[in-house]
């Protein structure tokens, strides 16, 4: 697959020729019904509806092919195309064409997308020659230099071949087999660009859808374009004859397209001492930036020039980005030139410098964040053994208490009788007493539970 392709599923690549002219119609009003004759019954005709321009024409037989179908048919190329163009047969859903084209998942969609099919089927676009072919010339006997050279061909194909519903694991399936010669014309083009699908079918205007392949193919290796308005009218299928109309419906369909189109912006203008024609300019997009808070990573010689570099890796990669390249170079040697200086930083974006740099971020951040639980389990480990260190003491207490109960209503019945005791005993048994009241003591401070027993009240 083109590696164009493969960075973004979005994309689809299409052949030049299809953008320049109008595969779909603005107005239903611009096919005119033809009836021609059978081939294998010429007394015989069948009904067509046909629209042409110049030597390019468009020839249905059932519906007329318009912004709608344009989608389908572009959803079903960008199918083709996520195959990398081996198969031309593919296999879906009416719902998956839907979703994927952005409509509402009901009835009347289906039954749009069904007439669709059938109309791309019954569809040819004629080129009488009109098809542009790049192809490439050697002009020198040593082959190192190359040419290329335009050539127009007579070309011919529809877009569907043939599409139905089939019965795949017992369920039925929708399978579409898209034109041999359509699909070929596309993936062996060089003469082609590739076009933002998401971006398409968000337009809202098919003016401005229209208007926005125009603008693809005239914009090809190219600042401006010059065109009459009469005959962008009859590219754009307008059917407005004054050109102050014809402006008047141009100006809010490029509105859409520089508000859809991310990548590229266009201006328009008359063009001077001539009559109803108008300029259209390509805008490069530009990237607001305070070079204030780089002030100081710019080197003094290079602060009026640097501007361009700056703006470049902004659009590219960010204002993160900006600083690690300009914190990189930083320098205060007068002699640095511009040259050098800018060589410097697209030395090191070709290195990936900064990519490598958020890379290590990454990993720092993740191993700081690592020893932080670590820290936190290793606390709750300690708080955990510390609770039950506790527990075990009052277990142990509590046996030692127990253990003393007996003693201690023997204690009790001591204390009553205290005093008949003889005052050389009281001296020898108050030392006891107050042993004892010393440990019970004790024991409450150390261990702050209630413990109910009646020395509370033989000594208060």
């Amino acid at each position: 697959m083109d590696s164009k392709l493969k960075q973004d599923n979005s994309r689809l690549k299409q052949d030049l020729n299809f953008l320049e002219y109008p595969m779909w119609a603005l107005s239903k009003g611009l096919f005119k019904e033809c009836h021609l004759p059978r081939k294998d019954e010429p007394h015989k005709t069948y009904q067509v509806f046909m629209y042409k321009q110049k030597n390019f024409t468009v020839e249905t037989i059932q519906g007329i092919p318009v912004f709608f179908d344009a989608i389908v048919l572009m959803f079903l190329l960008k199918q083709v195309q996520e195959n990398n163009f081996s198969t031309k047969i593919i296999n879906l859903s009416f719902y998956k064409i839907v979703k994927g084209c952005g409509f509402s998942c009901n009835s009347r969609y289906y039954k749009k997308v069904e007439a669709s099919l059938n109309m791309w089927s019954t569809t040819t676009f004629r080129f009488d020659d009109s098809f542009v072919v790049k192809t490439s010339e050697d002009v020198q006997p040593n082959r190192e230099a190359k040419k290329k050279l335009k050539k127009y061909r007579t070309f011919n194909c529809s877009p569907i071949d043939s599409w139905g519903i089939t019965e795949i694991d017992n369920k039925q399936k929708l399978f579409v087999r898209m034109g041999d010669e359509f699909i070929k014309s596309i993936k062996e083009s060089n003469f082609c660009k590739y076009i933002d699908f998401d971006e398409y079918k968000k337009f809202s205007s098919p003016l401005a859808a229209r208007l926005n392949e125009l603008l693809c193919k005239n914009f090809f290796k190219r600042l401006k374009w010059e065109i009459g308005i009469k005959k962008l009218a009859e590219k754009l299928t307008l059917q407005q004859k004054y050109p102050s109309k014809i402006y008047e419906k141009i100006i809010p369909a490029l509105k859409q397209v520089n508000k859809i189109n991310k990548k590229q912006q266009y201006s328009i203008e008359k063009k001077e001492n001539a009559d109803d024609i108008y300029i259209f300019r390509l805008i490069k997009k530009k990237f607001s930036i305070n070079l204030d808070k780089f002030i100081d990573l710019i080197p003094v010689n290079q602060r009026n020039d640097c501007e361009k570099i700056c703006l470049k890796i902004l659009k590219d990669q960010g204002e993160d980005a900006l600083f690690f390249y300009l914190k990189q170079t930083k320098t205060q040697d007068e002699k640095v030139t511009r040259k050098s200086w800018g060589a410097t930083i697209q030395s090191a974006i070709k290195r990936q410098d900064f990519e490598k740099h958020q890379r290590l971020l990454k990993k720092q951040q993740k191993k700081e964040q690592q020893e932080k639980e670590d820290q936190r389990k290793k606390e709750i480990l300690v708080i955990e053994k510390e609770k039950q260190a506790h527990a075990e003491q009052i277990q142990k207490m509590q046996f030692i208490l127990a253990m003393n109960e007996e003693e201690n209503s023997e204690f009790e019945a001591w204390i009553r009788t205290k005093k008949k005791m003889k005052p050389k005993q009281t001296i020898k048994d108050g030392s006891k007493i107050m042993n004892l009241y010393t440990f019970w003591e004790t024991v409450k401070r150390s261990y702050p539970i209630r413990i109910e027993s009646k020395q509370d009240t033989l000594f208060s």
